[in-house]
């Protein structure tokens, strides 16, 4: 069992990308929605991106911006221009790779894409020489400039909040793809970690008033925990050791789903833990 349940939802999207001086670097794409003044948008953020920021190396802000052939009924773009913007993408980010740029996020919204990189100064002129020709038949923008402190980076950045939703998202759409029924209510599993067995014994007592089935407390690593004083005595402050399993009965479309993480993730961090995400098996039929 792995500490977090949602961890592999992004793995078929996360590829490696290796930069000249050997670094390798994993994407981990999480995307949100959020609302402009001209309407909505989404944004796709690129969260291993952190690991640089800010990165003096990179301290120019690229953005390629796209217009929408057929920008739809809310500015988001239609589903069949999809494919050609992603080999936009694609190519630009080869561009920008050979001069170590990284693109840290794509926002849709207001009847346009924009492509966000920071890069060396090298990487940016790359970039913005590229991109005309790498958008055949668009009329591209290119905006750049300086932002040491990447604070366009922290703009874009989503809440812990949004990086779970759209976990949430990805995994309901799985569960669709593959013949669920995610209207019926069946066994749903969910991971809650504590920094002590006390905390444990009290989250455990709360969940079941609230009608969840409890399993016994588990070191976080898999193994039961025990009471016999190092457990609780000794744990590296912040370290969240135990894991607490909690069952209950439910659909699990996105309505239902962010209200039950809503109601636990209040729930256990107010303990001092966190809500480590949920699972369940197939329901077909």
């Amino acid at each position: 069992m792995s500490n977090n349940w949602n961890d592999d939802l992004n793995n078929d999207q996360n590829d490696d990308q290796n930069d000249d001086t050997g670094e390798s670097t994993n994407d981990n794409w999480t995307g949100y929605m959020f609302e402009t003044d001209d309407g909505p948008a989404s944004c796709l953020f690129n969260l291993a991106a952190a690991e640089f920021a800010p990165d003096a190396d990179r301290p120019f802000c690229v953005m390629v911006r796209v217009p929408f052939k057929d920008p739809g009924e809310h500015g988001l773009g239609d589903g069949d221009e999809r494919d050609t913007l992603a080999d936009f993408e694609e190519a630009l980010d080869a561009s920008g790779e050979l001069h170590d740029s990284i693109h840290f996020a794509s926002v849709r919204g207001n009847g346009h894409l924009d492509i966000w990189y920071y890069a060396t100064r090298a990487g940016a002129d790359a970039l913005a020489e590229a991109a005309p020709g790498v958008c055949t038949g668009y009329d591209v923008e290119v905006a750049r400039g300086e932002d040491p402190e990447w604070q366009q980076f922290g703009l874009l950045f989503p809440s812990d909040e949004d990086v779970a939703a759209y976990a949430d998202e990805q995994l309901i759409s799985q569960l669709e793809a593959a013949g669920d029924q995610i209207d019926k209510p069946r066994p749903v599993d969910h991971a809650l970690l504590v920094e002590t067995t006390a905390a444990g014994e009290k989250l455990r007592d709360a969940l079941i008033r609230k009608g969840f089935t409890v399993q016994p407390i588990a070191k976080a690593g898999g193994e039961e925990g025990d009471d016999e004083g190092d457990d609780d005595a000794t744990p590296a402050e912040g370290d969240l050791n135990f894991l607490v399993e909690a069952t209950k009965r439910h659909a699990v479309t996105l309505e239902v789903i962010s209200e039950i993480r809503r109601e636990l993730t209040e729930l256990v961090e107010d303990m001092g833990g966190a809500y480590d995400g949920w699972q369940t098996a197939l329901v077909k039929g």
